[in-house]
Formats: C-alpha cells, structure tokens, sequence
C-alpha cells in the first residue's frame, strides 16, 4: 500500500483452504509497522474526476480494469480503514464519489460515515444484488458490466458545484479513531 510517496503498508494474502475460512480466519497477514490507514490509490486521485471507495485492493483492481478513464478507484483496506484527514482532504477535490464498500453489515456501517463526511457528493453505490463487491461482479459478469454499473452510479450521484463542502468535517462517536 502506497500513497503520498511512502510505503504504508504490507500485506500478503494468505493461501487458505476452504475449511480455514469457514474458520474465520484472516485472508490477509499485515507485516509488523504496516498502517492501518490506507486508501490505495490516493496518489491517482485528480481533482474534478469522480472516486469510486471500495474495501479491497482486488475491488481497486477491478473497477480500474472495467472504468479506469470514468472514475479513481481508491481501496479502504478495511470499511474503516480510511478514515484519515489527509484522505479526506484529498477527497474534497472530486464532484463525485460512489461509496462502493461490501455490501454486508461492516460496508453498510463504514458507508453511514462516508456518507456524512463526504456529504451531498457522495452516493452509497452498493454492487448489485448477489455480489458482495466489484470483483465479484467482474468475476461473473465481466468488464462491461462493471463498467456500466460504474457508469449507473456517476448518473445517478449529485456532482457538487464545488468539490469542497462549506461545513467542518463533522465528528462524531467513534469517528476519531481513524482522524
């Protein structure tokens, strides 16, 4: 995991056997001094050109592969793994963002607070109905697909006049954690 010029973190995918993950046991091994505030794909961000927020770094991948010109994909690493000022004010340059995270109860929770620091230009932009991600969508139905649920969300997400929001960030139970 890059960004601003550093290395944040190094993680290795572990080569687990089905029964393993039915075990609950971590996909992915973080190397000591690894950060937890990650947001892959921060250094591609361009002002005035949309962010698709996704967890993983596959998800990254696979939004790229499909709508690479539409949209940055940027990887949270976690549904709260983000949640940074320096991210954030990396955000605030962009008209639109999708909050694209899983579409299980941790995605739905980190998206309430994208959604409210990220005000009226971001849009919850779950996968569709069956896919837990966009890796998952790309996996079964391909780059077209993907790209036109990509497409689906920009028509669909409020661009802001201006890509910077009038009001603080706000601050709220467990949001300081990650700032």
């Amino acid at each position: 995991w890059l960004g601003l010029g550093s290395l944040w973190a190094l993680e290795i995918r572990r080569p687990l056997t089905p029964a393993q993950l039915a075990d609950g046991q971590p996909t992915y091994h973080s190397i000591r001094g690894s950060v937890k505030r990650l947001l892959g794909g921060v250094d591609d961000i361009t002002p005035g050109k949309p962010v698709v927020l996704v967890e993983g770094m596959f998800d990254r991948l696979s939004v790229h592969q499909a709508a690479g010109e539409l949209v940055t994909p940027c990887a949270l690493g976690t549904a709260r793994g983000a949640q940074y000022a320096p991210w954030l004010l990396r955000l605030a340059t962009v008209p639109q963002v999708l909050v694209a995270l899983d579409r299980d109860d941790p995605g739905d929770h980190a998206a309430a607070w994208w959604l409210q620091v990220l005000g009226s230009r971001a849009l919850r932009w779950m996968p569709d109905p069956g896919f837990k991600d966009p890796n998952a969508m790309l996996q079964a139905l391909g780059p077209d697909a993907l790209r036109a649920w990509v497409h689906a969300g920009l028509a669909l997400a409020q661009p802001s006049p201006t890509a910077v929001t009038d009001s603080p960030l706000p601050m709220g139970e467990g949001q300081g954690e990650g700032l």
